[in-house]
């Protein structure tokens, strides 16, 4: 565990990223805060009424990322059907109406279970209530909160093997098949969705999440291990990603591959279809993970950083982290990364910092992985032996509650850690 009152990194960096932005938010709350003391004294009977009455207001922190729109709401109503929260008579979705909306595709699964808010006037007269605990809760703090463990994963273990919150819509269901077929794929094969992290998606902001990507070329591999075995591989995105070169001779390199994310047929529909259909999805740390583990699709999650985010959200999940090298080209060790700061980074400016190298993981480590992942969901894993279970007992007791991952009881792929035993 990381030592005692050791500051947040994150914290500091973000604040100085945005020192304009919080010296305004400052003076103005500064300004307003008798105007916020009065709002609260006028709103208190009505907060009251309203959550006597079942009324829950609901934030998703991040409506314009799949991740945060999907994973927030599957948090609280998980929690509610587990019986960790009261039943709420009516749940309302606030999604800011000046904010792009990732998936509406995504948004319509949620409408059997909540009401959905897309007006900016309406958004900003239920906002009021922001300051009432009872009746407003802030998604970020179940997924991503700003310290601790992601509550999420611990919702996703007790939840087990049950069946998912949210169906597909006959009308996703319709566009996915057709999709599937106009793309080739035979109508009885399975599939994996992939998805590597680039930049393109949102190059504002890309500067801080650098760190986070990777190559697409070190997963060919993997496509290959799973066509062997009779599988499709479904590349997953957007259209700004590097395209893959199938034809002629790469597609031996490639085969049964579709490169979906820059396909004319991609939809938002097909998009949730595939994520939710895959025998398991192949990510790393990025939203579209969020969609097969909200359908309870498990994920072999490579490339996996912050380190503090190593395994993943469900308890079927298999991941490997990328590894880190000091300036001298030395490995740092897992106890070391986990036992200090580095261990927290989420910016991609810490770790030039600290000069750090980040090293992805290799085409070999990942097509390992996979094979895992395989065998296990074809009844064809060895129990670990006692080496291998040594080896992740060693691993899983440097993650403290500090920890994104610390309530996950997802995996570390085996062979990943017997090649990195000298790190643990």
């Amino acid at each position: 565990m990381s030592p005692p009152n050791q500051e947040n990194p994150n914290i500091n960096y973000f604040n100085h990223l945005n020192k304009r932005k919080l010296q305004r938010r400052r003076i103005k709350k500064f300004i307003g805060r008798p105007f916020g003391w009065l709002r609260r004294l006028l709103l208190r009977p009505v907060a009251s009424l309203l959550t006597s009455r079942g009324l829950l207001l609901f934030v998703v922190s991040n409506p314009h990322r799949i991740g945060h729109l999907i994973s927030e709401p599957d948090w609280i109503l998980k929690q509610i059907v587990l019986g960790e929260r009261a039943p709420a008579n009516k749940i309302m979705l606030l999604q800011p109406g000046h904010k792009k909306s990732a998936n509406k595709a995504v948004l319509d699964l949620w409408r059997p279970h909540m009401d959905i808010v897309t007006s900016k006037w309406f958004y900003r007269c239920l906002n009021l209530f922001r300051d009432f605990p009872d009746l407003t809760i802030y998604g970020a703090d179940g997924i991503l909160p700003t310290e601790g463990a992601t509550d999420y994963s611990r919702v996703l273990a007790k939840w087990g093997d049950r069946d998912p919150l949210v169906k597909l819509t006959e009308q996703d269901i319709d566009i996915g098949q057709q999709t599937l077929a106009d793309l080739g794929v035979p109508q009885d094969a399975w599939f994996v969705c992939l998805h590597v992290r680039e930049g393109g998606y949102s190059p504002k902001d890309d500067f801080i999440h650098a760190y986070r990507n990777a190559s697409v070329d070190t997963y060919a591999a993997a496509a290959r291990e799973i066509a062997a075995r009779g599988g499709w591989t479904i590349r997953m995105g957007d259209p700004t990603m590097t395209p893959l070169a199938l034809e002629g001779a790469n597609a031996k390199t490639w085969p049964n591959t579709i490169d979906y994310a820059c396909s004319k047929l991609k939809s938002e529909s097909a998009d949730l279809f595939f994520c939710s259909t895959a025998k398991f999805f192949l990510g790393t740390v990025s939203g579209l993970t969020n969609v097969a583990s909200t359908f309870g699709v498990p994920s072999v999650l490579v490339n996996m950083i912050p380190h503090s985010d190593a395994l993943g959200y469900g308890p079927e999940d298999i991941a490997i982290t990328k590894l880190l090298a000091r300036a001298d080209g030395k490995l740092i060790p897992f106890a070391e990364i986990f036992q200090t700061e580095i261990g927290l980074y989420r910016a991609a400016d810490l770790f030039k910092a600290a000069n750090l190298t980040i090293i992805d993981n290799s085409a070999e480590e990942i097509s390992e992985t996979i094979v895992e992942m395989l065998n296990r969901l074809d009844g064809m894993l060895d129990p670990p032996t006692t080496r291998d279970t040594k080896l992740y007992e060693c691993f899983r007791s440097l993650i403290g509650a500090e920890h994104l991952c610390y309530h996950s009881e997802g995996s570390v792929g085996r062979a990943f850690l017997r090649r990195h035993q000298n790190l643990l």
